[in-house]
């Protein structure tokens, strides 16, 4: 599908942060055969002056302006009306796509003659770090199925306009995408697909993790009693179907995954004895279990209390890392929320050689707990 052009819809307010590596991640693409309509919302900050610098050095992308804020919805249908692709597909001006998705995506549709198609994506935090979760995508997912919870990733969702036509999103405050995915999978005639492979990153800001639990629960209510025309008592119950799904069902499909190392956010630790405890960093990660060592070359060989380490990490209940230290850096975490500690050991741990430990620093943690407290009591006193 070489040949097909894909319309790139890209809402934009205030994202001066983020809007160049969105357009970046674009630029990117395997597939070249694209267009980028980007709508900036009124924006206050340099949104606008950083898109219409990168429209003047690439003809494919388009920069339109709203005299006034209309919010995204409204930005998104503007864009469609004036795409002219075989394909449309979304992008927010705070989100990355990973270089192969549209040809992939393009590939995946051929292959399985689809209006509708989507993936896996993977949550960044704000710096653009990997928060090591990742939201699987359903093999298949019928209109029946979409009503019962938004299973579409909106900058995953792509649709054939041959089969779909240009939708517009109803104009809702919240859920427009769900909405409009329900439509594409209604209209397209078949179930959507999706691909098992993650190839977008959606970033998460301390305000987007549906904090307002009453404004959920209004979003989801509009959901159904204004866009699919429902009577109030009927919207109550599918709410009901709503939540014991998005509770009980959808947890299923977020992977956690393995932390990597984040050069930006790591302490490297000099001294030559071990870490003392008030040296030790705090992290809050949703996974994150820890303690740090460090050794110098000069330090005499562990003792026994430190070769029992891998098997204390066992203990604590900790998924992965540091029982393989073969890499580099080892990442031990687990899937409790409580644990707020982090350890990180290089393969020269083995030989009783660390020469220097990480640890992440993050501004946010809760006190000290038995893990913690067992495993510097293991290193301040070998």
């Amino acid at each position: 599908m070489s040949d097909k052009r894909v319309s790139i819809i890209m809402p934009a307010y205030n994202n001066g942060a983020f809007i160049g590596a969105a357009i970046e991640s674009v630029l990117a693409q395997t597939h070249a055969h694209w267009e980028l309509l980007i709508v900036d919302d009124a924006s206050s900050d340099d949104t606008l002056a950083q898109a219409e610098q990168f429209q003047t050095k690439d003809q494919r992308i388009r920069v339109f302006v709203m005299a006034e804020n209309q919010g995204a919805s409204f930005c998104r249908n503007y864009a469609t009306k004036k795409s002219t692709g075989d394909f449309i597909a979304f992008l927010d001006a705070d989100d990355l796509w990973a270089p192969e998705k549209l040809e992939r995506q393009l590939a995946f549709m051929q292959a399985h003659d689809l209006g509708v198609s989507f993936t896996a994506y993977k949550q960044v935090d704000l710096q653009g770090n990997d928060r090591g979760i990742v939201i699987l995508s359903l093999t298949e997912l019928s209109a029946a199925k979409q009503k019962t919870n938004n299973f579409i990733g909106n900058l995953t969702g792509m649709y054939a306009v041959e089969r779909v036509g240009r939708l517009m999103a109803p104009e809702m405050r919240k859920r427009q995408d769900w909405a409009l995915w329900h439509k594409a999978i209604t209209v397209s005639g078949g179930p959507a697909k999706g691909m098992a492979e993650t190839l977008a990153s959606y970033r998460v800001s301390p305000g987007s993790m549906s904090s307002r639990k009453w404004g959920l629960i209004q979003h989801n209510f509009a959901f159904y009693h204004q866009y699919l025309g429902y009577s109030w008592i009927k919207s109550c119950l599918w709410l009901l179907v709503f939540f014991a799904i998005y509770f009980f069902e959808r947890p299923r499909y977020i992977k956690k995954t393995r932390v990597p190392e984040q050069t930006s956010q790591l302490w490297r630790v000099r001294d030559r004895s071990l870490v003392p405890l008030g040296q030790i960093a705090n992290i809050v990660a949703n996974q994150g279990v820890c303690f740090i060592v460090e050794r110098s070359q000069n330090h005499p060989p562990m003792g026994p209390r430190l070769r029992r380490l891998p098997k204390i990490i066992n203990q604590l209940k900790i998924n992965r890392g540091l029982v393989d230290l073969q890499s580099t850096l080892s990442i031990g975490h687990c899937d409790h929320a409580k644990f707020t500690r982090a350890i990180f050991v290089n393969d020269r741990y083995a030989q009783g050689q660390l020469k220097h430990g990480f640890v992440f620093r993050k501004k946010h943690f809760t006190g000290n707990n038995a893990a913690f407290k067992a495993g510097t009591d293991l290193f301040e006193h070998d």
